[in-house]
């Protein structure tokens, strides 16, 4: 595992350093192919060390220690957000966990087009790439209710269609 992360790590274009710790030996003819590998990729000598003591070792260790509070912090993380998103479901009554939520919006001010506006959630994150904006093309009143249905209609008809996955929530303000 440990030689495909570092054969997958380095060859997608991060820097390779001089030399490389790690943290247990690997065998001989893996650690021989990994350094001519990376002596390969950056044009010269790199050298790859498994440090038994001294402060190359010490360096080994804090970075388990990192890794290890990175992982826990991750999984906090991922825990708070599945709890929130369960007293959501438990609150709003609803079958499934919403973990994709869309949030809609009318917007109209006077003399310039009605404009309907999309808002994505997934995983309680926002997904911005996601986010639309609908000009009305049915609607031309000051209709937040009629502007609303076309909206809607628009996009959950991509939805209908397949071309689109369904949300898990739809919120409507107005």
């Amino acid at each position: 595992i440990l030689s495909s992360f570092l054969s997958v790590y380095y060859q997608s274009g991060r820097h390779i350093p001089d030399e490389v710790l790690l943290p247990f030996d690997l065998e001989e003819s893996e650690l021989d192919a990994f350094s001519e590998l990376l002596t390969e990729l950056k044009g010269t000598r790199v050298k790859l060390y498994v440090p038994k003591r001294g402060a190359k070792r010490a360096l080994i260790d804090t970075a388990n220690v990192n890794a290890q509070h990175a992982f826990k912090q991750q999984h906090d993380e991922e825990e708070r957000v599945q709890d929130m998103l369960d007293k959501l479901q438990q609150k709003l009554g609803l079958r499934n966990t919403p973990y994709h939520i869309e949030c809609y919006d009318i917007s109209n001010f006077q003399g310039s087009p009605i404009v309907g506006s999309q808002v994505v959630f997934k995983d309680a994150e926002p997904a911005k790439k996601e986010y639309r904006r609908f000009k009305m093309r049915e609607v031309t009143s000051q209709n937040d209710f009629a502007s609303m249905h076309e909206l809607l209609n628009r996009r959950l008809s991509k939805v209908a269609d397949g071309q689109e996955d369904a949300p898990d929530l739809i919120v409507v303000d107005g």
